[in-house]
């Protein structure tokens, strides 16, 4: 809880009693809570995170109720979320689908853990959007007319449309700070991470010739990631730049990934 705690001294400096955290980064940051959901790249967000500065306070999370099981599959492959306590809401029609019974299905060890869980962790009801989620949270921890930080000013604008009180400030500043000091273990996990890039880069240096696409070079490269237990790059993350008209022009665009690479433009 090294980060909780760096935050908590943060935002104790700052005078704030909480910080409401929308955008993925920092909601794995504080709670170490991810899904495949944020590869949606949807506008609006998918969970949050609370933490207020008072440390006899809990660290929440808000995912969606379907989510909830992920948890454990997190905790399982060694990476435990951080939040002391979990909120739930709908999304989509997702909870319908999760509560109905399939008479022809045994019980699941996954059901029985997720039910547990939901017993152990998980307070107040499902909320029908993780907006309503944040509120209900903030509501039952009396931080409901507080000075509370936020990510996105988005979102403490909707949540003052709905008549709470709080004294909403921008926090993402305070979230850079917070992350620009780097624990021994995430010194440790760039250290990993480097020696990957490293193989990835040669990888890549071994696949660039004259006649090849940048999909090739690509495809090259996300197999050694791969075997690496790395997750691959997105369509296009590698080369920042591209020719035109006969002069390479560096990151203001990507060369386009069917055109065979020339020498001397690679």
């Amino acid at each position: 809880m090294e980060r909780v705690a760096r935050l908590r001294r943060l935002m104790a400096d700052e005078g704030m009693d909480a910080v409401v955290l929308t955008t993925p980064h920092n909601v794995l940051y504080a709670t170490g809570y991810r899904s495949v959901l944020e590869r949606w790249q949807l506008h609006e967000p998918l969970s949050a995170a609370v933490v207020p500065a008072d440390p006899g306070k809990p660290v929440i999370l808000s995912l969606p109720e379907a989510n909830l099981a992920l948890l454990m599959v997190q905790d399982e492959a060694g990476h435990p979320d951080r939040a002391n306590e979990i909120r739930v809401f709908d999304m989509i029609n997702f909870c319908e689908v999760m509560r109905s019974e399939d008479p022809a299905a045994a019980a699941s060890t996954i059901g029985r853990e997720s039910m547990a869980l939901y017993g152990e962790r998980v307070r107040g009801k499902c909320e029908p959007d993780v907006l309503a989620s944040a509120r209900a949270a903030l509501g039952d921890h009396g931080l409901a007319d507080a000075r509370i930080g936020f990510d996105d000013l988005r979102v403490m604008q909707r949540l003052t449309d709905t008549g709470m009180r709080f004294g909403g400030v921008d926090a993402l500043e305070l979230l850079i700070r917070s992350r620009l000091v780097k624990t021994e273990s995430e010194l440790d996990a760039f250290r990993r991470v480097g020696r990957v890039g490293d193989r990835a880069l040669a990888a890549a240096a071994e696949a660039l010739r004259p006649g090849v696409t940048w999909n090739e070079v690509q495809y090259a490269v996300a197999d050694a990631m791969v075997r690496m237990d790395a997750t691959p790059v997105d369509e296009g993350a590698m080369l920042f730049g591209g020719t035109f008209r006969g002069a390479f022009l560096p990151e203001l665009f990507r060369t386009r990934h069917d055109r065979p690479l020339e020498q001397g433009k690679s």
